[in-house]
């Protein structure tokens, strides 16, 4: 996996799972000669669960889906398209930086089991290419 370089990604998400990569696939770092580039687009939604008597939700479902493609650098070509997704969930509290808190610790949560799914999808692909 020391072959492949992880593309920036936008957005806060993207920052969360580039480096989140980067730390199981490359703990030393970008490769100087990368043989494959790793692309995403991440995709999130969100869905109230529960609601309470005043009709304001009180828990949320947090989906992230990133569709990714493994691209070989000497040739353009893609050689592996997936999608990996997971769901988490939260409660929205009344005091709104609490809410932000429990928010932002599902969604680290759920990119990093996305960023072990990726990882564990393209180093088979790797292995088998071999």
């Amino acid at each position: 996996m020391q072959t492949v370089r992880i593309d920036p990604l936008p957005d806060r998400p993207g920052q969360i799972l580039h480096n989140l990569l980067r730390d199981r696939m490359n703990p030393l770092g970008q490769p100087r000669e990368p043989l494959y580039s790793l692309k995403a687009i991440i995709t999130e939604s969100e869905k109230d669960l529960a609601v309470r008597l005043d009709n304001t939700a009180s828990r949320t479902n947090l989906a992230i889906t990133v569709q990714y493609y493994l691209v070989e650098i000497s040739s353009g070509k893609t050689v592996l398209s997936a999608k990996a997704r997971s769901t988490g969930s939260y409660d929205k509290l009344n005091d709104p930086y609490a809410t932000l808190v429990a928010e932002d610790t599902t969604r680290k949560r759920v990119l990093r089991q996305i960023s072990n799914d990726m990882a564990l999808q393209i180093g088979a692909y790797l292995n088998k290419a071999q």
